[in-house]
């Protein structure tokens, strides 16, 4: 499970695999979890990525106060990007 996390770039399946890791060893994967999120959202900002859809799968999954308020910031900057 942890090598698909570090090597997806679906955020339903990112959400998926956190929750399961986060039943079978809480709290121990969180980092991972994040960094899978970081490199997802990264690939947002260059249009490698649909936009807005993927900023809502993502902030469903987030947990931690610091990771929604990032998403929320990168899915207004995606919103300005796509009016313009």
């Amino acid at each position: 499970m942890l090598q698909t996390l570090q090597t997806t770039a679906l955020p339903s399946e990112i959400a998926l695999l956190a929750r399961n890791l986060e039943q079978q060893a809480p709290g121990q994967y969180r980092q991972e979890t994040l960094s899978a999120v970081n490199e997802v959202l990264a690939m947002a900002e260059k249009d490698q990525l649909a936009g807005s859809e993927l900023i809502d799968q993502l902030l469903a999954l987030a947990s931690r106060p610091a990771a929604v308020e990032a998403l929320q910031n990168a899915r207004t900057l995606l919103g300005k990007r796509q009016r313009n």
